[in-house]
């Protein structure tokens, strides 16, 4: 006991020793309700929190209670900004799922960290809320991440900002995402996780010359459902992508009509899900979209393929035909290809046929079948899904490679 004893005698006189920036550091991991708890442990300890360059709000740390349970986070919030010494925030995070708040708090909160020159912003509401016209024009903004917010403003300026996460966002129109990029003339990472366009005109444009990094997953939400996709006629759209010094592309898509991209010399690493409804009138479907995107991918070593259909018939998918000239990438530098899921449809033993027969330098082939939904226990069944796995291993290891060092994974 005497040796335990001494030991956490050991660890508080460390701790004591630790000068105050080192402390307040610490503490700047913390949820700032925990950092502000950490003032009744001294009188050193009292006003430390005041110094931490994060504030870290979250929902899920105060007690739900039957009424007003958003207007006391709003005080709290408020009361801790009002007391806080810091000049210069890093982080300021807010995330808000349950309770309702004054727009007033909000434009205060935010207003009040671009005083104090606000590098990372992150913004998660669950309901729709606009914000203040000065956020989009801050020049000391480094990182901003919004979930949920209103549209955005005619104006935006934001120089100095290279990392832009926008999860059901909303726009007044298709041009007002194009501004919002081009607000941004040092960009080097976009996310954008779904969509709502009050004035969609058919045609949704990505364009850049400084993304590096760029996640799009693409289609409509319901403003009546947070959270739930869209089947509304107006999310039918065309999506370009005219972003050069793109080094990773993730591209999920389940609504564009047509896809249309310039070269992406700079590649390495793309991941592409393609998922379509229905074949299209002119009979044109995704596994050619795919290929056609492929060819832009001039640098890219390491590419991962879905392609998901739903109510096609084998006639439709034959309408499939290999492009006539063989993609640079697939020829000269793609060494690693994952397919995922893999549903045993015709189309994809044509492409991965075709990837096979033409990926010269090719070292892996990474087939993933897709998760069976069913969980039984049923032996007949659980072999009719090996048999099936059995049969598919068979025929894509038949497949002519091109690449004599190429190994085909099947999982």
């Amino acid at each position: 006991m005497e040796i335990r004893n001494s030991s956490s005698r050991v660890e508080s006189d460390r701790l004591i020793s630790l000068p105050d920036s080192l402390l307040c550091h610490i503490l700047s991991f913390l949820p700032t309700k925990l950092s502000v708890a950490t003032s009744v442990l001294s009188r050193r300890w009292k006003f430390l929190w005041t110094d931490v360059l994060n504030l870290d709000f979250d929902s899920k740390y105060h007690k739900r209670r039957k009424s007003g349970h958003g207007l006391r986070i709003a005080d709290t919030i408020s009361r801790v900004m009002l007391l806080s010494n810091v000049r210069d925030i890093n982080t300021f995070r807010l995330i808000i799922k349950d309770g309702t708040f004054r727009k007033t708090h909000l434009d205060t909160w935010i207003r009040t960290t671009i005083a104090r020159n606000v590098q990372a912003l992150d913004i998660q509401l669950y309901h729709q809320v606009w914000l203040p016209r000065c956020l989009f024009t801050c020049n000391t903004l480094v990182d901003l991440r919004l979930h949920c917010c209103g549209s955005v403003p005619d104006s935006i300026n934001l120089p100095n900002l290279k990392k832009l996460h926008l999860h059901y966002f909303q726009y007044g129109n298709d041009e007002k995402l194009q501004n919002l990029i081009s607000g941004c003339p040092v960009l080097e990472e976009l996310n954008i996780h779904k969509f709502n366009v009050f004035d969609l005109k058919h045609r949704i444009i990505i364009s850049s010359p400084t993304i590096k990094c760029l996640t799009l997953n693409l289609g409509c939400f319901d403003l009546n459902g947070l959270g739930n996709d869209s089947e509304d006629d107006f999310c039918d759209y065309e999506l370009e992508i005219y972003t050069p010094a793109v080094r990773c592309l993730v591209l999920e898509d389940q609504m564009s009509q047509r896809i249309a991209t310039g070269k992406f010399n700079s590649m390495i690493e793309a991941n592409i899900r393609l998922y379509s409804e229905e074949v299209k009138d002119d009979g044109v479907i995704y596994s050619s979209s795919v290929l056609d995107l492929v060819e832009n991918l001039c640098q890219v070593k390491c590419l991962k393929l879905s392609i998901g259909y739903n109510q096609v018939t084998d006639d439709h998918l034959k309408r499939w035909t290999e492009p006539q000239k063989v993609p640079t990438c697939l020829s000269s530098q793609l060494k690693q290809v994952t397919i995922d899921p893999f549903e045993y449809l015709d189309d994809e033993y044509k492409i991965l046929s075709y990837i096979l027969r033409n990926g010269k330098v090719l070292n892996m082939m990474d087939i993933i079948c897709e998760k069976e939904i069913n969980t039984t226990t049923d032996i007949d069944a659980k072999c009719a899904d090996l048999e099936k796995r059995l049969n598919a291993l068979q025929r894509i290891s038949a497949f002519e490679r091109r690449s004599e060092t190429c190994k085909l994974q099947f999982s």
